[in-house]
Protein backbone atom coordinates (compact mmCIF):
# COMPACT_ATOMS: atom_id res chain seq x y z
CA UNK A 1 0.00 0.00 0.00
CA UNK A 2 2.90 2.83 -0.71
CA UNK A 3 0.41 5.14 -1.92
CA UNK A 4 -1.52 5.33 1.43
CA UNK A 5 -1.06 7.57 3.88
CA UNK A 6 1.66 5.96 6.62
CA UNK A 7 -0.17 6.02 9.46
CA UNK A 8 -3.15 4.29 8.70
CA UNK A 9 -0.92 1.57 6.52
CA UNK A 10 0.89 1.01 9.91
CA UNK A 11 -2.03 0.63 11.67
CA UNK A 12 -3.44 -1.57 9.13
CA UNK A 13 -0.50 -3.72 9.50
CA UNK A 14 -0.24 -4.08 13.50
CA UNK A 15 -4.12 -4.77 13.18
CA UNK A 16 -3.85 -8.09 10.44
CA UNK A 17 -0.38 -8.98 12.58
CA UNK A 18 -2.69 -9.39 16.00
CA UNK A 19 -5.85 -10.70 14.25
CA UNK A 20 -3.68 -13.38 12.44
CA UNK A 21 -2.54 -14.74 15.91
CA UNK A 22 1.20 -14.16 14.08
CA UNK A 23 -0.19 -17.42 11.85
CA UNK A 24 0.64 -16.34 7.56
CA UNK A 25 0.29 -12.96 7.01
CA UNK A 26 -1.66 -13.88 3.80
CA UNK A 27 0.14 -10.71 1.92
CA UNK A 28 -2.27 -10.75 -0.81
CA UNK A 29 -5.29 -10.64 1.02
CA UNK A 30 -3.49 -8.20 3.66
CA UNK A 31 -3.00 -5.50 0.57
CA UNK A 32 -6.30 -5.59 -1.27
CA UNK A 33 -7.65 -5.55 1.78
CA UNK A 34 -6.44 -2.92 3.07
CA UNK A 35 -6.39 -1.05 -0.36
CA UNK A 36 -9.83 -1.77 -0.63
CA UNK A 37 -10.63 -0.29 2.68
CA UNK A 38 -8.30 2.70 3.16
CA UNK A 39 -9.21 3.49 -0.66
CA UNK A 40 -12.77 3.70 0.11
CA UNK A 41 -11.93 6.43 2.99
CA UNK A 42 -10.01 8.34 0.37
CA UNK A 43 -12.64 8.90 -2.38
CA UNK A 44 -12.86 12.25 -2.99
CA UNK A 45 -16.34 12.53 -2.54
CA UNK A 46 -15.71 11.69 1.24
CA UNK A 47 -16.18 15.52 2.72
CA UNK A 48 -16.02 13.71 6.48
CA UNK A 49 -16.71 10.22 6.34
CA UNK A 50 -13.45 10.05 5.05
CA UNK A 51 -9.25 9.30 6.23
CA UNK A 52 -9.59 12.05 9.04
CA UNK A 53 -12.85 10.62 10.65
CA UNK A 54 -11.03 6.72 9.97
CA UNK A 55 -7.74 8.52 11.72
CA UNK A 56 -9.80 10.08 14.53
CA UNK A 57 -11.85 6.65 15.74
CA UNK A 58 -8.82 4.53 15.46
CA UNK A 59 -7.20 7.00 17.64
CA UNK A 60 -9.88 7.20 19.97
CA UNK A 61 -10.07 3.60 20.17
CA UNK A 62 -6.26 3.78 21.76
CA UNK A 63 -7.37 5.95 24.85
CA UNK A 64 -10.01 3.25 25.56
CA UNK A 65 -9.14 0.24 23.78
CA UNK A 66 -8.14 -1.82 27.26
CA UNK A 67 -11.69 -1.44 28.28
CA UNK A 68 -13.02 -3.32 25.27
CA UNK A 69 -13.87 -7.14 25.39
CA UNK A 70 -12.55 -7.40 21.77
CA UNK A 71 -10.50 -4.85 21.03
CA UNK A 72 -9.21 -6.54 17.63
CA UNK A 73 -13.30 -6.90 16.50
CA UNK A 74 -13.69 -3.32 17.76
CA UNK A 75 -11.04 -2.17 15.46
CA UNK A 76 -11.92 -3.87 12.27
CA UNK A 77 -15.66 -2.72 13.37
CA UNK A 78 -14.05 0.85 13.24
CA UNK A 79 -11.76 0.49 9.84
CA UNK A 80 -14.90 -1.04 8.13
CA UNK A 81 -17.75 0.63 9.57
CA UNK A 82 -18.28 3.66 6.90
CA UNK A 83 -16.05 1.37 4.22
CA UNK A 84 -19.19 1.83 2.40
CA UNK A 85 -20.66 5.42 2.21
CA UNK A 86 -23.22 6.65 -0.02
CA UNK A 87 -25.81 9.34 1.33
CA UNK A 88 -27.73 8.60 -1.52
CA UNK A 89 -28.22 4.81 -0.21
CA UNK A 90 -29.71 3.63 2.66
CA UNK A 91 -27.73 0.20 2.87
CA UNK A 92 -24.56 1.26 3.65
CA UNK A 93 -24.17 0.17 7.48
CA UNK A 94 -25.32 -3.01 5.71
CA UNK A 95 -23.00 -3.17 3.31
CA UNK A 96 -20.18 -2.18 5.43
CA UNK A 97 -21.09 -5.04 8.05
CA UNK A 98 -21.21 -7.48 5.44
CA UNK A 99 -17.61 -6.33 4.08
CA UNK A 100 -16.06 -6.36 8.29
CA UNK A 101 -17.71 -9.75 8.35
CA UNK A 102 -15.21 -10.85 5.27
CA UNK A 103 -12.58 -9.77 6.23
CA UNK A 104 -12.85 -11.54 10.01
CA UNK A 105 -13.63 -14.97 7.88
CA UNK A 106 -10.08 -14.22 5.65
CA UNK A 107 -8.05 -13.55 8.59
CA UNK A 108 -9.48 -17.21 10.07
CA UNK A 109 -11.89 -16.06 12.71
CA UNK A 110 -14.86 -18.22 14.27
CA UNK A 111 -18.28 -17.60 12.12
CA UNK A 112 -19.48 -16.18 15.77
CA UNK A 113 -16.71 -13.51 16.18
CA UNK A 114 -17.20 -12.51 12.55
CA UNK A 115 -20.72 -11.94 13.12
CA UNK A 116 -20.68 -9.98 16.39
CA UNK A 117 -18.02 -8.10 14.29
CA UNK A 118 -20.67 -7.47 12.02
CA UNK A 119 -22.92 -6.19 14.48
CA UNK A 120 -20.85 -4.07 15.53
CA UNK A 121 -20.62 -1.97 12.25
CA UNK A 122 -24.18 -2.22 12.64
CA UNK A 123 -24.77 -0.49 15.88
CA UNK A 124 -23.50 2.57 13.86
CA UNK A 125 -26.92 3.02 12.81
CA UNK A 126 -27.72 4.89 16.04
CA UNK A 127 -31.03 3.92 16.75
CA UNK A 128 -30.72 1.32 19.60
CA UNK A 129 -29.42 1.16 22.93
CA UNK A 130 -26.14 -0.63 23.16
CA UNK A 131 -23.96 -2.16 25.87
CA UNK A 132 -20.78 -3.95 25.98
CA UNK A 133 -18.17 -3.50 22.60
CA UNK A 134 -20.93 -1.28 20.29
CA UNK A 135 -21.04 0.84 23.08
CA UNK A 136 -17.60 1.74 22.61
CA UNK A 137 -18.51 2.04 18.93
CA UNK A 138 -21.02 3.30 18.79
CA UNK A 139 -19.06 6.59 21.38
CA UNK A 140 -16.23 6.47 19.29
CA UNK A 141 -18.43 7.38 16.37
CA UNK A 142 -20.26 9.75 17.61
CA UNK A 143 -16.87 11.90 19.80
CA UNK A 144 -16.75 14.51 16.97
CA UNK A 145 -20.80 15.37 18.14
CA UNK A 146 -18.56 16.78 21.49
CA UNK A 147 -15.06 18.39 20.12
CA UNK A 148 -14.53 21.94 20.46
CA UNK A 149 -17.07 23.88 18.54
CA UNK A 150 -14.60 24.79 15.80
CA UNK A 151 -14.21 20.95 15.25
CA UNK A 152 -17.72 20.58 15.25
CA UNK A 153 -18.98 23.22 12.74
CA UNK A 154 -16.37 21.72 10.49
CA UNK A 155 -18.08 18.10 10.70
CA UNK A 156 -21.31 20.21 10.15
CA UNK A 157 -20.57 22.16 7.04
CA UNK A 158 -18.86 18.90 5.69
CA UNK A 159 -22.10 16.90 6.64
CA UNK A 160 -23.67 19.86 4.63
CA UNK A 161 -21.33 19.09 1.28
CA UNK A 162 -21.72 15.39 1.35
CA UNK A 163 -25.63 16.00 1.20
CA UNK A 164 -25.16 18.28 -1.55
CA UNK A 165 -27.56 17.07 -3.94
CA UNK A 166 -30.30 17.54 -1.26
CA UNK A 167 -32.12 20.67 -1.30
CA UNK A 168 -31.67 23.24 1.36
CA UNK A 169 -34.88 22.65 2.50
CA UNK A 170 -35.32 18.95 2.41
CA UNK A 171 -32.05 18.89 4.29
CA UNK A 172 -32.53 21.24 7.19
CA UNK A 173 -35.98 19.14 7.68
CA UNK A 174 -34.27 15.87 7.74
CA UNK A 175 -31.08 17.21 9.93
CA UNK A 176 -33.08 18.54 12.24
CA UNK A 177 -34.58 15.41 12.79
CA UNK A 178 -31.43 13.52 13.73
CA UNK A 179 -29.97 16.32 15.96
CA UNK A 180 -33.47 16.55 18.37
CA UNK A 181 -33.23 12.85 18.13
CA UNK A 182 -29.67 12.79 19.70
CA UNK A 183 -31.04 15.69 21.77
CA UNK A 184 -34.06 13.84 22.84
CA UNK A 185 -31.89 10.60 24.98
CA UNK A 186 -31.49 11.09 28.11
CA UNK A 187 -27.48 10.24 27.19
CA UNK A 188 -25.86 10.73 23.81
CA UNK A 189 -23.07 8.93 24.43
CA UNK A 190 -23.74 4.96 26.20
CA UNK A 191 -20.44 4.56 28.22
CA UNK A 192 -19.55 6.97 31.46
CA UNK A 193 -16.01 7.45 29.78
CA UNK A 194 -17.49 9.45 27.10
CA UNK A 195 -20.84 10.98 28.75
CA UNK A 196 -17.76 12.07 31.71
CA UNK A 197 -15.34 13.68 28.95
CA UNK A 198 -18.09 14.46 25.83
CA UNK A 199 -21.53 14.67 26.74
CA UNK A 200 -21.98 18.64 27.73
CA UNK A 201 -20.25 19.57 25.25
CA UNK A 202 -22.12 17.34 22.73
CA UNK A 203 -25.71 19.29 23.67
CA UNK A 204 -24.13 22.73 23.67
CA UNK A 205 -22.75 21.70 19.80
CA UNK A 206 -26.61 20.07 19.07
CA UNK A 207 -28.13 23.03 20.31
CA UNK A 208 -26.33 25.55 18.69
CA UNK A 209 -26.38 23.80 15.27
CA UNK A 210 -30.07 23.77 15.44
CA UNK A 211 -30.16 27.24 16.54
CA UNK A 212 -28.66 27.37 13.04
CA UNK A 213 -30.83 25.05 11.00
CA UNK A 214 -33.87 27.37 12.15
CA UNK A 215 -32.39 30.62 10.62
CA UNK A 216 -30.35 29.99 7.32
CA UNK A 217 -29.11 33.48 7.04
CA UNK A 218 -27.43 33.63 10.54
CA UNK A 219 -25.39 29.73 9.09
CA UNK A 220 -24.73 31.48 5.99
CA UNK A 221 -23.06 34.21 7.82
CA UNK A 222 -20.44 31.73 9.82
CA UNK A 223 -19.07 29.83 6.72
Amino acid sequence: MPDEPTWLRDAWIAWWIAATSGSSLQPQAFYQWGRRIIGAYAGSDRRYHGVGHLRAVLSDLLTVRDQCDDPLAVELALWTHDAVYDPARPDNEMQSAALAAEVAATVGWSPDRSQRTAALVLATRHGEAVTGDAAWVVDIDLGILGADAEAFLAYDQAIREEYGHVPDADFRIGRTRILQGFLARDEIYATPWWRTRREALARANLAQALEQMRDPIAREMLV
